[in-house]
Formats: structure tokens, sequence, C-alpha cells
């Protein structure tokens, strides 16, 4: 982290002879993330600086979005809620009671009062409101539509809206089981998104495949939450008589066989399932490497690893641990990185940790944690105290001296966490 005066030298090198030093010498100011803009932190608030050492914004804010969305960034505080581009212009501005969520794909929904009416609100990049009250519950925009729940007065119906923040169709209701998102002993639900037209329903007695405008495409086995065709070609795929897994397409069909006892989704046209899996009546399982063996879309066997844990393929690689120590494969089998020691993978944390992602590696040295490539090369020293969150869109989140921060891939901190 820089403070005080001395990161302000680094912005008045590059202002037309601006003086801020004297005004910041209590601010901290972070490193560049958009077009020169940077960070600071005063009184516990934030703001922006831009190249000149200008103030953007003032130091007002409990939150800036050290990353941007859309070409969008939010920031909230104490009295509105905005939206930023990446020139430090507020392009959208909303009242401090306002809730709003990260654009995706040019949308975003906002929790607001309007006209006294409450609820969830579709607006686009300009700020535009799509929708009206009704909406209680809602996923992102994604293939044109967004999965949400409506409420017509006397029930909550399970719809999907398009881009013009239309109602396109609801979902089969039953009004002695009403619709509850995301509670699975309401006997209905759904929290998956349309991808290349279809998306996936299940009405208690079956899973289905939908198309845009509502129609029961085919029936499908139940699938893992979470391991669905969102991922990659096939999905995992359960048989309801021996709960062994295997991949499927959206035709219903097995490409790969009902035969692993675990499965990892195909991500990357590459997937893993757990062939053999040693029980004992008192351990249950047994601890030990087990045997996964890979498959490609078409249902091909690759090759077979020998392991006590392994990650789905990611950045074209994959993750697994023997003992103490690490290895990296690519999506052929070939070993990238052997037996390493230094490779850092703890047994619990963060569900959103994983030891490699977007290419970053992270390694403990001297009980400090820092990020290598896949050539074993040093890409940032050995530092943190830990690695909460690794790369994601170019940004982790580490712990230093007692703080959580969010750093970029040269390592410097661009915001506080």
């Amino acid at each position: 982290m820089k403070k005080g005066c001395a990161t302000m030298l680094i912005l008045l090198l590059l202002s037309s002879g601006i003086s801020v030093c004297a005004e910041a010498s209590n601010r901290e100011v972070f490193a560049y993330y958009a077009d020169g803009i940077a960070q600071f932190v005063e009184n516990g608030r934030y703001g922006l600086f831009n190249l000149k050492g200008e103030m953007i914004l003032p130091a007002e804010f409990y939150w800036i979005s050290p990353w941007y969305s859309d070409g969008l960034a939010r920031a909230v505080s104490d009295d509105r809620t905005v939206f930023i581009n990446q020139s430090g212009d507020v392009v959208i501005e909303l009242p401090a009671e306002v809730r709003a969520y990260t654009f995706h794909n040019g949308y975003t929904w906002i929790l607001r009062e309007i006209d006294g009416a409450y609820g969830l609100y579709l607006i686009d990049v300009n700020g535009k409101i799509l929708t009206s009250a009704n909406i209680t519950d809602a996923e992102k925009i994604r293939d044109g539509l967004a999965f949400c729940v409506r409420w017509d007065g006397e029930y909550s119906l399970g719809c999907y809206v398009n881009t013009s923040g239309e109602v396109v169709f609801d979902l089969p209701f039953d009004p002695e089981h009403p619709y509850v998102y995301d509670d699975y002993s309401a006997g209905i639900w759904h929290n998956r998104d349309f991808h290349n037209g279809l998306a996936l329903f299940w009405d208690g007695d079956a899973m289905r495949l939908i198309d845009k405008q509502g129609n029961f495409v085919r029936e499908l086995p139940a699938l893992p939450d979470d391991m669905d065709f969102s991922h990659g070609p096939l999905s995992v795929a359960a048989n309801p008589e021996t709960y062994l897994f295997g991949y499927m397409n959206m035709m219903g069909e097995y490409i790969v066989p009902p035969i692993g006892i675990e499965a990892l989704p195909m991500i990357e046209e590459r997937g893993l399932l757990l062939i053999e899996l040693k029980y004992d009546v008192e351990l249950d399982p047994v601890p030990g490497p087990v045997l996964w063996r890979c498959y490609n879309e078409m249902g091909e066997a690759l090759f077979d690893i020998t392991c006590d844990r392994i990650t789905p393929f990611h950045g074209g690689y994959a993750v697994y641990s023997v003992g103490d120590a690490i290895s990296i494969i690519d999506r052929d089998g070939n070993m990238i990185i052997a037996d390493s020691t230094i490779i850092h993978w703890p047994e619990r944390g963060s569900s959103y940790y994983v030891p490699m992602s977007e290419g970053m590696i992270v390694f403990e040295e001297n009980g400090k944690l820092g990020f290598m490539d896949i050539h074993g090369e040093t890409v940032i020293a050995p530092q943190y105290d830990n690695v909460e969150e690794n790369f994601d869109d170019g940004y982790a989140v580490v712990r230093l001296d007692g703080k959580k921060y969010i750093i970029n891939m040269k390592g410097e901190i661009i915001a506080p966490w």
C-alpha cells in the first residue's frame, strides 16, 4: 500500500503542477485501475482521483467497486448510489435507499420504491427502468432472458422477462404449492439460466428442458445442482436407480454412461468422473488416492489420474494432489508442474479459492503467499498472509497485515475489501 504525500508525488509528476499533497496528507491512495483513475480513502470514506491529481468523486462513498462490468462501476454513499464509467463520470444516479446490483450483459436489477410500489426493477446501462415493481426475485440477463419471480396479487409466479422488461412467459403453477424462489421444499423450483436457447425446469416430477417460449422440449433425468449445461457441452447426470454419474447431452442422451461415483462439471470440453473409491464400514470412505478418469465431449476416455483430490479443468489446466505434492496438467494430461511442495492449496478455505486461476498459481515461501505462472516463474512475490479468492477477471482478494485488499495481476493494491 502507498500512503500520503509519497503516493501523491506520483500523481503530481503526471499533473500540470496542481498541488494536492498538503490536502492529502491523511489519504491512502491505491493503484490505478482504469484509465489512470485511482481510489483514495480519507476518514474511512472512498473517492476517486485522475492522473492529474484532480478529484473526480469526493470521499463520501463507503464503497466504490474496484472493477467494471459492462463499462460501469458502482459507488454507494449515505445519500446516493451511482454508476460511473471508466472516465469517472457519473452516468446513473439513484437515491440512497435503492439497492443496486452489478451490470451483466447490459442490464441489472435495482431494488427500490417507485410511486409507492416496492420491488425489483430491470434497468439498462442508461438507467432506463424497464419493468414494473411486481418482480420480487430475479437472476441476471443471460441469453436474452432473465428468470424472475413476480407477484400477481395473490401468488408468486416463476417467470422469464426479456431485455425490454416484458414477461415472456410464466412457469407452470400449482396454487397448493405456491412458488418460493430457491426453496427446494416448495415442490417447484428453478434456478437455471438460458444457454443456447434452452433452460432447465424442475416441476416436482421431472427435470425438463424448456425453450424461450416456455414450451417443454424434453424430459431429463435429475441433474445435480451447479453441474448443468451452463458449464459446457454436457451436463453431469445421475442414474436414478444406481446413483452413479455420467455425462448427458441436451437431447437427454448419455454420452458417457453413468459409471462414476462422483463427477466434476464438464468445463472446456473436459470432465472428470471418480471411477474407484474404496469404502470401509468405520472410515467410509477409506482415505488415500482414488482413480479419476477424464472424458471429452465426445464421450472418449482420455487418461486416468490417481490422486487425493482434483479440480475441474479451467483455463486449460487442472490441479490435483497426492499427499502434500501438488501437480498441474493440461487438457491432454500432459504434466505442466509435477509434485510441487510450494503450491498452496489448503484443506479448507473460501469456496472461491482455487490454487490456480487465470494462469496464476498461489505458492508459499517462508510462510507468505505469492503468485507464479505455469512455468514456475514468480509473478507476484510472496508477501500475503492469505489468499482469500484467487484471480477472477484480473483481480484477487488477499489478506495483508490483518486487512483484506483487492489486487490486480501486477500485485498492485486496487482497493480495500
